[in-house]
């Protein structure tokens, strides 16, 4: 059996992107570790109230982060198929090669 396509996979629900990034920066990881850091001296000196503000606060930030990721996704697609929209266009100056059986 063939591999299926990224199109068959969408539609069997079998394509989840957000799942399989991984990110490898490793300022991206210092910048997480030192934020873990940071919450963890913040929680040595506050009371359990502030503690529990200060998780609201990180879950919080973590939560609009995530929606932004999504968002700036969803725009790089539409980008992506409106330039290849632009593309097909009959007075596009790009040269398609042609399929050749």
């Amino acid at each position: 059996m063939t591999e299926k396509t990224i199109i068959r996979q969408l539609f069997y629900g079998e394509l989840h992107p957000w799942e399989r990034f991984v990110p490898n920066d490793s300022d991206l990881r210092k910048a997480s570790n030192r934020v873990g850091k940071l919450v963890e001296e913040w929680k040595e000196h506050l009371n359990p109230e502030d503690t529990e503000r200060l998780e609201d606060i990180v879950d919080t930030l973590y939560q609009y982060s995530s929606i932004l990721e999504a968002d700036a996704f969803e725009s790089g697609f539409r980008l992506g198929g409106k330039m290849m929209l632009d593309l097909l266009q009959p007075d596009s100056n790009v040269v398609i090669p042609k399929d050749t059986p």
